[in-house]
């Protein structure tokens, strides 16, 4: 039989979120949908992915962008809750693809929380929590969703990588680039 990939996780990949909730209400079980090859990812995967935002983007587009973004991630937590735990073929789940870029919000991180806050603990390929990806991709850590994480995962913080880090080491790699680095460590 011919592989087909549901019209959802189609949606996801080209970027039509507007149409995702619509698509969650009418099909819900498309929402359960695994990719079979590498990345081995959902639909909600693909909407978290850090996408490169153009110059020609302003912070009204960015922000409309991430509007529709947060509706269909919404329903597709509603669709499918268990997809918070759901981990790619890089052992990454979707609070780790959160935790990339919280640069215009962590409104995406803080559903997935919500629904499984036991996702903060999940290691992937390399042994990283989704707090090594919050303090290694971002430059102001917000302090609120901070404290959000290390309470659903206080031990994430002597969580050691493939490589040794915990993610005190890695805050102190990039003190100079992170605005808020002595805040984040003092928590």
């Amino acid at each position: 039989s011919k592989f087909r990939e549901p019209k959802l996780y189609k949606l996801a990949v080209s970027g039509n979120w507007d149409m995702i909730p619509s698509r969650c209400e009418s099909h819900p079980k498309e929402a359960e949908f695994v990719h079979r090859y590498p990345p081995s990812d959902t639909a909600l995967h693909r909407i978290l992915r850090v996408v490169a935002v153009t110059e020609e983007e302003n912070e009204e587009t960015i922000q409309q962008m991430n509007e529709i973004k947060y509706e269909a991630v919404r329903a597709l937590l509603e669709a499918n809750p268990r997809s918070t735990s759901s981990a790619d073929s890089f052992g990454r789940t979707p609070l780790h693809l959160a935790c990339m870029d919280v640069n215009y919000g962590t409104c995406f991180a803080e559903c997935i929380l919500k629904v499984y806050p036991r996702a903060a603990a999940i290691e992937d390929a390399e042994n990283r929590t989704p707090l090594h990806f919050l303090v290694a991709r971002n430059q102001t850590i917000p302090i609120d969703f901070l404290f959000s994480l290390l309470e659903s995962y206080p031990l994430a913080v002597h969580v050691r990588d493939l490589v040794r880090e915990t993610p005190a080491d890695i805050i102190e790699k990039r003190k100079d680039e992170i605005t808020n680095s002595d805040a984040v460590l003092e928590l």
